[in-house]
This record gives C-alpha cells, structure tokens and sequence, in this order.
C-alpha cells in the first residue's frame, strides 16, 4: 500500500499542520504541567518542533510507503509517555531540592521533558490515528 503523503501534506497549507499541532498542544499546557517562567517559551518551542517532525514523518512515510507508519506511532506515543512521567517527576525534584543551583537544574530538565513531551504528541495522535484508519480499509481488489 502505497501513501501519498508528500501530495498530502503539499495540499494542505503549512498554517493548516501548525493549527493542528497547536490545538493538540494546547491540551497540555493548562495541565500543571508547566513552569510560569517559561510555559510560553516551551510550548512554542513544542509547537515548531513538532511541525517540523510531521513533516519529517510525512516525507519519510511517503518514501517507505508506509511500512513503518506503526513503528513510528508505538515509538511517538513511548516518548510521550516517557516525557510526561519525567515531566512530573522533575516538577516534584525541583520542587523539593534543598538547594536553588539543584531547583534550577531540575527546572531545566523539567522544560527539555515538557518540550519532549510537545514534540512526541501531535506525531502520535497523527499517526496512530492515520495508522487505525488504513488499518480498519477494507483491501483494495
């Protein structure tokens, strides 16, 4: 089976992933999940990564015909899976480090795990969904 991504990514216009990417993103960032000194500056840094990997994916997947569309989906939602749970796990070190140079430390690593995070889930909903979708095609005769 054979996916036109390229055509279809080329048809729709670029605002049209962005708007996509943003509005999955915008799920997360009202979550707690964020620190007020940078919660802005990492969800539009999420957003543009994340723009730039579905296009990555669309173009890699138009090439490979879609062999690996469910290699890709399982290992985007592994890594948000794994960013979320780091991104608690940091918020609770930061939080109760005894000392501001740790605190700042953990911050740091909290928002690369939440930019992790931003980046893994709209290529996860996208292709886990597009993967369910030719999934459940009946064959093509």
């Amino acid at each position: 089976m054979k996916f036109d991504w390229l055509n279809g990514m080329t048809t729709l216009v670029p605002g049209g992933i962005v708007i996509f990417v943003s509005k999955w993103t915008e799920l997360l960032s009202d979550t707690g999940l964020t620190h007020p000194q940078w919660k802005v500056q990492a969800t539009n840094l999420g957003v543009a990564l994340s723009t730039f990997l579905i296009l990555i994916i669309a173009f890699f997947l138009t090439i490979s015909g879609g062999r690996y569309l469910m290699r890709i989906a399982k290992t985007s939602i592994g890594i948000f899976f794994l960013a979320l749970v780091l991104c608690f796990v940091f918020r609770e070190l930061a939080r109760v480090s005894p000392s501001q140079a740790n605190a700042d430390i953990y911050k740091l690593m909290w928002y690369f795990a939440y930019v992790a995070m931003l980046v893994s889930f709209a290529p996860a909903i996208g292709t886990i969904g597009t993967a369910l979708k030719y999934a459940t095609l009946p064959p093509k005769q």
